[in-house]
């Protein structure tokens, strides 16, 4: 039961029917009902503040600008907290299962963005973007910002779990992949994160960080070199960063300006609102009332959405999970030496810098199985990592002395 409904988590915006994901939900059910034959549901600290945030989110339905879109907004965020919860209880003693199952699930990803990059083929009901290359990767979304998030949450996670060489080609076929997203987040995220994680696992790691920044900077390369048509996206996001920072004027209608207006309603709407928040899925409203075009409503920011719409008391219900998580697994890799905490932890920080590009995040399933390594990973009672059997990726196994301390 844990496999298929990681797998369908890490699918979901493949396989997807409706937007509220109809398959998943009567995938959790069938969840529901084997652990109540079996187990009983638990809920570690982290989740329990998850738990309250939807609790939150549902109770800014009363002043909800839109009640359709702030219930479809609960919905989706309920049922992704519920698979969290869910995949957190299956996965009790068997992280080596979940990190199996999820680096499969991105290699997978990456293979069909790779296809998509060379022939232009993308999975025939995925949204076809008119205004990007039929080049531009997008693995199982829509949106290459989306995979972007999605690739760079579990870099790290690759990056320590696997042998050395499988463990370069993976970080240097992400580092390229996102480059040609043009996820200007992405990038940065990806560029950042992968120094920070070899520094901080130390000589677990020396021998590989060479050979990593060798392929990253290859795989860069080979990103503006050989497939120069997808690679402006990138070029373009370069030069606009390159505006923003000096000030120099952006063309209308370029993508950083879009952004900042959208940013600018949502404020100003907040601001209003005394620091409750316009209600869940008030963002909608407030920008088509501001004349955006309906195409082009999201923040583009994981987090200030969180603020925007469920208040100060729905960001600091968030924070106290994400800090749940994130000091358990510094614990865990301090005390432990835990790779898979490390790389978890690390993914962490890559999505907090990634999301500030990517739309929608909150229907990024690849967050919420991060989200659900971490509640795992921070539970009580989890077994160390020295204890476990070698996590394996298509028979790689974990090198033994990486589990010393």
């Amino acid at each position: 039961m844990l496999t298929p409904l990681l797998i369908a988590l890490m699918l979901g915006p493949a396989l997807s029917v409706g937007p509220l994901y109809a398959a998943h939900g009567l995938l959790y059910l069938a969840a529901t009902l084997y652990l109540m034959r079996s187990q009983v549901i638990t809920f570690p600290p982290a989740a329990k503040w998850l738990v309250l945030y939807v609790v939150w989110q549902a109770f800014t339905l009363i002043w909800a600008p839109d009640l359709g879109d702030g219930i479809n907004d609960v919905v989706i965020t309920g049922m992704m907290v519920f698979a969290v919860i869910l995949v957190s209880t299956l996965a009790y003693g068997q992280t080596q299962r979940v990190v199996q199952v999820i680096l499969g699930m991105i290699g997978l990803e990456l293979l069909f963005s790779g296809l998509q990059i060379v022939t232009g083929y993308r999975l025939p009901w995925l949204p076809v973007n008119e205004l990007l290359s039929s080049t531009t990767p997008a693995g199982f979304f829509g949106n290459p910002n989306n995979l972007a998030v999605g690739l760079v949450a579990f870099l790290p996670l690759g990056l320590l779990a696997l042998r050395a060489w499988p463990a370069v080609a993976y970080t240097a076929a992400i580092v390229g992949v996102v480059a040609l997203t043009g996820s200007r987040g992405g990038l940065l995220a990806a560029v950042l994160i992968v120094p920070l994680t070899l520094m901080v696992a130390g000589r677990v790691a020396l021998r590989r960080a060479l050979l990593t920044v060798v392929l990253a900077a290859a795989a860069l390369g080979l990103s503006s070199a050989v497939f120069e048509e997808v690679a402006t996206g990138a070029q373009q996001a370069v030069v606009a960063v390159q505006n923003y920072v000096t000030g120099e004027n952006v063309e209308a209608g370029a993508s950083l300006d879009v952004r900042r207006r959208l940013i600018e309603n949502a404020w100003t709407a907040f601001q209003a609102t005394n620091g409750l928040g316009i209600g869940a899925g008030g963002n909608t409203s407030v920008q088509k009332n501001a004349g955006a075009e309906v195409s082009v409503i999201s923040l583009h920011n994981y987090w200030l959405e969180i603020l925007v719409e469920d208040g100060v008391i729905g960001a600091l219900l968030m924070t106290g999970a994400l800090l749940t998580i994130v000091l358990t697994l510094w614990r865990r890799w301090r005390l432990q030496r835990d790779v898979l905490a490390l790389g978890t932890l690390m993914g962490f920080l890559g999505f907090a810098v990634a999301c500030v590009s990517a739309s929608s995040t909150t229907y990024s399933l690849h967050w919420w199985v991060l989200l659900a390594l971490g509640v795992t990973l921070s539970a009580r009672g989890q077994v160390p990592t020295q204890a476990y059997e070698p996590v394996q990726l298509w028979r790689i196994p974990i090198p033994p002395h990486w589990r010393k301390a």
